[in-house]
């Protein structure tokens, strides 16, 4: 059985169900020593969840990092690279799941950029060429664990959104029956309030009371 990029993707992406991350991630910038062997001349690692994307010969990997050194260094090492593409840069994410048998390498990153979220967050966002994009796995791997794996994360995402949007569907139903009580009684109120003005003679258009007086004269 041939691996699949887009089944080993799913199992990178997300969180699983006591929180942690799908997967490890680490960046590392190599370079070649003097006597021709490679040297990581950069590398920092993490563990936030990762929001996955491939299509064509794009892939982008979104990650939220607490506003704090662990992100300015993960972008510090991704722009300068950019800026100046010495050495090779690769990505490395290591499905949780699959206890390190296999790892997807993304190469030739193309596009680095971040943005502030609520509550101190700050999203990350790296396009890497997806033709370049490699899987590196041991010898000793159980295709149809991994098949089945996949499978089963599908379903239980499914699953997630099939109940949040069951949440979603009855809350916006509360608010709209919540929204339909108080308008009406609005429109009681403004009714009462109109009978009451029509039943007062005193609202009454000619009509004079004995305790009114005009041209000092009272009427009776």
């Amino acid at each position: 059985m041939e691996l699949i990029l887009e089944d080993i993707l799913a199992l990178c992406a997300g969180k699983q169900e006591d929180g942690t991350a799908m997967a490890g991630s680490s960046i590392s910038v190599f370079g070649v020593a003097f006597n021709k062997t490679p040297l990581i001349k950069q590398e920092i690692t993490f563990t936030q969840s990762l929001e996955i994307h491939a299509a064509g010969g794009c892939i982008t990997v979104s990650i939220d990092f607490k506003k704090g050194p662990e992100f300015y260094r993960t972008a510090k090492i991704c722009m300068d690279w950019l800026k100046n593409p010495k050495g090779t840069l690769i990505y490395t994410m290591i499905p949780m799941v699959l206890e390190g048998k296999i790892s997807v390498l993304l190469q030739n990153l193309v596009y680095c950029d971040f943005y502030e979220k609520k509550n101190g967050v700050v999203r990350l966002i790296l396009a890497f060429d997806n033709n370049e994009t490699r899987l590196f796995g041991s010898d000793n791997i159980d295709y149809e664990n991994i098949k089945s794996l996949v499978d089963s994360e599908f379903k239980q995402k499914q699953q997630d959104l099939d109940d949040d949007l069951e949440r979603y569907l009855e809350e916006k139903a509360k608010y709209e029956n919540e929204l339909f009580k108080i308008n009406a009684l609005g429109d009681m109120d403004i009714l009462d309030i109109d009978k009451t003005e029509e039943e007062n003679p005193h609202n009454r258009p000619g009509v004079k009371f004995g305790d009114e007086e005009e041209d000092g004269e009272g009427y009776e």
